[in-house]
């Protein structure tokens, strides 16, 4: 905000009571009644300068947090992707040989890929897409939770709801 012109309105006032108060010295009329509302007068205007300050404050504030607010959904969107991303290519490597068709490794690939889905989840869980990407990613996965279920102490609380509502069962295995 400019405050030129609540400069330029201070001046004029102390000038004006500058100049009344030496009218009233060669006039012979005491002062103290004047002092006291040239006083307010300047108390009004300093309050009002100070609000003005505060306000424009808390504009650059709220423009502040708006900005920090746009940049981390920014920034969580790009990790979501990120994600997805490594998700894909997990699921491009092979997870098994001719030779050993079930292979330790399937395992922690499984593990890998749902541990992906929980953070994607956490990450964006208020947007519906995602909402969806992640149901899609478990459903590649159901067989998996059927068999084994989840251990649930180690996922997050809203996670295991969105996913034992997708499964429609309890896919929690006791420890």
């Amino acid at each position: 905000m400019d405050f030129s012109i609540l400069k330029r309105g201070f001046k004029r006032v102390v000038r004006w009571a500058t100049l009344a108060i030496a009218g009233l010295l060669k006039a012979g009329v005491s002062i103290s009644p004047w002092a006291t509302v040239i006083a307010a007068a300047v108390a009004v205007f300093t309050f009002y300068y100070g609000y003005q300050q505060f306000r424009q404050t808390q504009q650059a504030a709220r423009g502040t947090l708006t900005l920090q607010r746009e940049t981390l959904e920014s920034d969580r969107e790009s990790k979501a992707v990120e994600l997805f991303i490594k998700y894909n290519e997990l699921m491009l490597e092979p997870t098994s040989s001719p030779k050993s068709p079930k292979r330790p490794s399937e395992f922690w690939r499984d593990n890998l890929a749902l541990s992906i889905a929980e953070s994607i989840f956490k990450l964006r869980r208020d947007e519906e897409g995602w909402r969806e990407t992640v149901k899609w990613m478990l459903s590649k996965h159901a067989e998996n939770l059927k068999k084994k279920g989840l251990d649930c102490s180690t996922y997050d609380p809203e996670f295991v709801k969105f996913v034992n509502q997708m499964m429609q069962k309890n896919v929690c295995n006791a420890p």
